[in-house]
């Protein structure tokens, strides 16, 4: 997924989840964000092609976690 740099490194992926062979597959953002050594990771269910919640919400845990 292409998303905005947070902290020293971002990284963001979609995985698709089958919850069983006759239900419907659900797709998850997920994003992980590092700034020295803490670590946030946000998962988000989204339409595919989609990040705009996922940075938001990312955002605002990656900006917490590294308030001083």
């Amino acid at each position: 997924l292409t998303v905005p740099t947070l902290g020293d490194e971002t990284v963001a992926t979609r995985v698709t989840i089958e919850q069983s062979p006759s239900a419907p597959t659900v797709g998850i953002n997920l994003l992980y964000a590092r700034a020295g050594d803490t670590i946030v990771a946000v998962g988000v269910v989204e339409p595919e092609g989609q990040t705009d919640r996922l940075v938001e919400l990312a955002t605002i845990a990656f900006e917490r976690a590294t308030a001083t």
